[in-house]
């Protein structure tokens, strides 16, 4: 099945399924290959709000997702592109102290900081 994402962030076409929120698409085939802005574009379409200057930014510092060179252009797979913005969430929390209390048990190198909590 081809699906596209057309907007402001640009074109994004590839296997994928509608999933019915604002035409976005939720690509299928780990392996397709997107631009920076397509990237940016799917990313955000499946929940991880990110602009393509992020992901450009993140390239030169590191810290962002896996992305390989076709001559000057920059693409990413989706597969490990979706399983670094996965990484980049917080546990579940019901409040912000929790969230603060986790960072802070992280800091000390406490290992347990997300599994005591959230045995509470």
């Amino acid at each position: 099945m081809q699906s596209t994402l057309t907007g402001r962030e640009g074109l994004l076409s590839g296997k994928g399924r509608e999933d019915g929120v604002r035409g976005s698409v939720i690509l299928e085939d780990p392996n397709i290959r997107l631009s920076r802005k397509a990237m940016a574009a799917a990313l955000t379409a499946a929940g991880f709000p990110i602009k393509a200057s992020t992901l450009a930014c993140k390239a030169t510092r590191g810290g962002g997702p896996p992305f390989q060179r076709f001559g000057p252009y920059p693409l990413y797979p989706w597969g490990p592109a979706l399983a670094w913005a996965e990484a980049q969430l917080s546990p579940l929390v019901t409040s912000t102290s929790e969230l603060n209390e986790i960072r802070r048990r992280k800091r000390r190198g406490e290992r347990s900081a997300v599994s005591s909590l959230s045995a509470e």
